[in-house]
């Protein structure tokens, strides 16, 4: 036997005495090897470890530090080093020790083992967890739980990566391990592989159908991937296995508030706080619902409610003050606003939303800070700067609303009201030109701005002083919004090439309005009113100068049209049928609801002959029980004035005309001012009302009967200013007197559009141009 061979035989014998407990013997045969070969870094291990069992651990940190010396790659002695340091509690030096034997040996499961113990011991949990899972990965094993445990610890230390390989071991080990499945699942909703999620829930599911957490987990993803319906069935279900689990009411509140059942939502998130009261966001919740509800009451209630449950709350403190100021409680909407700022001043709609409520309360230099906060968190919003500058104009700082406007206008360059606000501010310095541009503007963008004509003469009178006629034809523009001179000319040159005369001047005399000093503009307008004058037909000029915006609106549209007029015998003289003549109609109507008996019939009929008016057919008829197909066909041009307020049913006065009209009506209403105050009190109405005079009091009647009585010339006005009896028959009372807001709405619901309005009788009466 040569000395190798007997070498190995004492380290095996060494090993066995050790491994059975005999120290003595292991370390004296240890020591007998070593004098004859004293560089063996086996046998120095050795004897490392069978000191070490006797507690000799100096001894043995000296031999196992013997055996890394002669042998340096030993990987088997550094981790019998780290092991003693781990017994000595020397952490560091311990995994110093075994991260080298691991990056010696790399393929040792041991080592990753016992290094997971090391940082268990140490505290190092993490650590621990991951070198527990190398090892499992270098060398798996056949236990399905410690998968599942490993992967539950690496899961609740958010590496979900190496969870999901740890489940899909379990599973593989125990197909019908319902835990891991939903385990697996979890790990995947924290990757958001919603799909695979989604597939080992329902596993789980399968597995045990009566868990309720499996169904609220499955909830939870298809929510994730807004598969609202399906989440909402899995919360159902979930509620019904359990029905006090807060957390599937309160989540399924959330997947109704997405399906826009607000309602239910509402039901859902009550029924979520009565198993737990003392969830602040179930009462954000609910308000929320309530919000889509426009139940504003409830809304502020739960709102209120989430902000004593956590005081800290600060979107509760917002949407509280939201929800204050939709009921117009302006004072508790600010202090809910200012508790949110509190809470967190960067929330720019906080700031912007209170400065809305301090106008309300009409508190403006606070209003103005209020913009001023929000426009430093966000300063492109253009609604910011818009709305200073009114607060601005309440406190006439008119330069700064001057600037504040012209920066909403860089912004959003498509708001008339910023225009026009501006136009405000700058007649406020009495910056004339600039006022006449903004006015312009805001013209261009909306012809139906109010007073906009009058702000525009105003300040051309400003401007230029001796120009007054050009102002005053912006008191009465009634056409077109505004655009350059050369516009209207190039455009009236088109209708002239087509032998469209009329047309052609109503564009010129439209330039002129603009630049009523240009000779080349009146040059051409004076050839085409001698031509006019040539051929014979009616002066153009006569028609735009005519009084009774009425005429001017039939001028504009009749020409070559049918044309009927309805209600037009009152008064004989006020009928348009004439007038539908003159300018150029091709077949007049008269349609009234006055019995054939009364004189009305034949004052009209001595009128138009007096007026050489000959073809013309008349219907005694009410229009509301007349049918299409007594006329054949609707009328091209349609006139109605002094009607609607006579009819018990002014909506159906207005369908049956939309009936009969192909193309435009001229319908002309008296209306109500909004607030009518006199010595006799207030009456105040909404701009979107109508006031229904049946059911005005003498106290009413009276102050309406003063504000009339100055436009009547002595005449009644039945139902105001003496009483009547209503009779649903009987058309001569004054039945509805609506806004002006109401009457252009009420045109529009019966199928019309508005294409240009006009105020007369010191604004007690509207003449709207519609069209279909």
């Amino acid at each position: 036997m040569n000395s190798e061979t007997a070498q190995v035989n004492f380290q095996q014998q060494a090993e066995l005495y050790l491994a059975t407990g005999n120290f003595d013997r292991a370390i004296a045969l240890c020591q007998q090897v070593l004098a004859s070969e004293p560089n063996s870094a086996e046998t120095c291990k050795t004897l490392g470890k069978a000191l070490q069992a006797q507690g000799k651990l100096e001894d043995a940190r000296y031999w196992y530090k013997v055996a890394i010396a002669h042998q340096p790659d030993f990987a088997e002695a550094f981790a019998n080093l780290g092991t003693l340091y781990a017994t000595l509690e020397q952490w560091q030096e311990a995994i110093a020790c075994y991260q080298k034997a691991i990056s010696l040996q790399p393929n040792f499961a041991g080592f990753y083992r016992n290094l997971s113990r090391i940082f268990t011991q140490a505290g190092q949990a993490e650590e621990a967890a991951d070198f527990w899972y190398q090892a499992l990965m270098v060398e798996p094993i056949e236990i399905a739980e410690e998968y599942l445990d490993l992967g539950n610890t690496l899961l609740a230390q958010n590496k979900p990566e190496k969870a999901l390989t740890c489940y899909h071991r379990t599973i593989y080990l125990n197909p019908s391990f319902c835990e891991a499945y939903c385990q697996l699942a979890e790990a995947a909703s924290e990757l958001k592989k919603w799909d695979e999620a989604i597939i080992h829930y329902r596993k789980a599911i399968q597995l045990q159908p009566e868990i309720s957490e499996f169904y609220y987990k499955l909830g939870n993803v298809l929510q994730a991937k807004e598969l609202w319906r399906e989440a909402e069935a899995a919360y159902r279900k979930s509620i019904d296995l359990n029905p006090n689990s807060f957390l599937s009411y309160y989540n399924l509140g959330s997947v109704l508030l997405n399906l826009e059942k607000w309602q239910e939502a509402a039901i859902a998130y009550r029924t979520a706080v009565e198993i737990n009261p003392d969830f602040s966001w179930s009462y954000y919740s609910i308000g929320a619902a309530c919000d889509r509800l426009e139940e504003w009451s409830e809304s502020a209630a739960a709102y209120q409610r989430a902000t004593e449950v956590d005081p800290n709350f600060f979107a509760a403190f917002h949407k509280l003050g939201d929800a204050l100021f939709k009921l117009e409680k302006w004072s508790e909407a600010e202090a809910a606003y200012e508790r949110a700022i509190a809470l967190n001043a960067d929330l720019f709609w906080s700031h912007y939303n209170l400065a809305l409520t301090l106008v309300k309360l009409q508190k403006f230099a606070a209003a103005t800070l209020a913009y001023r906060r929000a426009i430093a968190l966000n300063p492109e919003f253009s609604w910011t700067y818009h709305n200073l500058g009114e607060a601005l104009l309440k406190t006439q700082q008119w330069k700064a609303a001057a600037t504040a406007y012209r920066r909403a206008i860089e912004l959003n360059p498509t708001i008339s009201w910023s225009y026009y606000n501006l136009g405000d501010a700058l007649s406020g310095i009495h910056a004339w030109n600039d006022a006449v541009s903004a006015y312009l503007c805001a013209l261009q963008i909306d012809p139906s701005l109010p007073k906009i004509y009058i702000k525009l003469g105003e300040a051309l009178i400003k401007r230029t002083p001796v120009d007054s006629d050009v102002a005053t034809s912006y008191y009465h523009h009634e056409m077109q919004p505004l655009h350059a001179p050369e516009f209207y000319c190039e455009i009236a040159q088109k209708f002239a090439e087509s032998d469209r005369i009329n047309e052609a001047i109503m564009l010129y005399l439209m330039a002129l309005e603009i630049r009523p000093k240009d000779p080349e503009i009146s040059q051409k307008l004076e050839d085409f009113l001698e031509k006019q004058r040539q051929t014979g037909e009616s002066n153009i000029l006569l028609e735009l100068e005519a009084k009774d915006i009425r005429d001017r609106y039939i001028a504009r549209v009749v020409k070559g049209k049918t044309f009927a007029e309805v209600g037009g015998l009152w008064g004989t003289v006020s009928e348009k049928v004439s007038v539908a003549s003159k300018y150029g109609a091709v077949s007049l109507t008269m349609i009234d609801a006055m019995p054939a008996s009364l004189h009305w019939w034949q004052d009209f009929h001595d009128r138009m002959t007096s007026l050489n008016i000959a073809n013309y057919n008349c219907i005694n008829r009410d229009i509301t029980q007349m049918q299409l197909a007594e006329i054949g066909e609707p009328y091209d041009v349609v006139h109605c004035a002094g009607v609607l307020y006579h009819h018990p049913h002014p909506l159906q006065i207005l369908v049956a005309l939309r009936q009969i009209t192909r193309e435009h009506l001229v319908f002309t209403s008296a209306i109500t001012q909004e607030v009518i105050e006199n010595e006799l009190g207030r009456y105040e109405l909404p701009a979107s009302a109508v006031m229904f005079i049946p059911a005005l009091d003498d106290a009413e009647r009276a102050i309406l009967t003063a504000y009339w009585q100055p436009y009547l010339n002595n005449n009644p006005l039945i139902g105001i200013t003496e009483k009547a009896v209503f009779d649903m028959n009987n058309f001569a009372a004054w039945w509805w007197l609506p806004t002006a807001t109401a009457l252009e709405a009420m045109c529009k619901v019966a199928g019309f559009k508005v294409l240009d309005k006009g105020l007369a009788w010191d604004n007690n009466v509207l003449t709207l141009l519609l069209g279909i």
